[in-house]
């Protein structure tokens, strides 16, 4: 836990502003995992039609 620079509030890991007053804290966003995708889910194969 650290301490914000303007107003001296606790301010939690990973916050980006204190909930003091409002002053950004320079933490970054945590992105949301991707999720791995397949080769056939990337380039379904094409549908071929079956000739008479």
């Amino acid at each position: 836990m650290s301490v914000c620079t303007q107003c001296g509030e606790h301010v939690g890991a990973g916050e980006r502003f204190c909930n003091g007053c409002g002053t950004p804290t320079g933490a970054r966003p945590v992105p949301e995992p991707t999720r791995a995708v397949g080769e056939h889910e990337a380039h379904p194969a094409p549908v071929r039609r079956q000739e008479e």
